[in-house]
């Protein structure tokens, strides 16, 4: 069975690439937005590529501070895609403090 960081190498193919790999729900509406494999390995890589560019290396720690939205789960795939090991810190409220 294929991964989903797998079918990132199949991007270009028309079949995998136009298949829904998200649905993400955002915002008190829950409106959604749906990310193809091709959509999402672009953002992946991306992001892979600029964390490269600032030094990170294979198998290092990172921590994601961001809130949730669009940009917060391509970048923990980004993270994954560049070989680290991502985590999602909760996002700062006023109730914290």
């Amino acid at each position: 069975m294929p991964t989903l960081l797998s079918r990132f190498a199949f991007e270009d193919d028309q079949e995998t690439g136009s298949r829904l790999a998200l649905r993400l729900r955002i915002g008190p509406k829950h409106s959604h937005r749906d990310l193809t494999y091709r959509e999402l390995g672009l953002a992946a890589a991306s992001t892979a590529a600029a964390l490269d560019r600032l030094g990170c290396q294979p198998r290092q720690r990172i921590a994601l501070l961001l809130p949730y939205s669009e940009r917060l789960i391509t970048a923990f795939f980004g993270a994954i895609y560049a070989g680290l090991i991502p985590s999602i810190l909760a996002w700062p409220t006023a109730k914290m403090d």
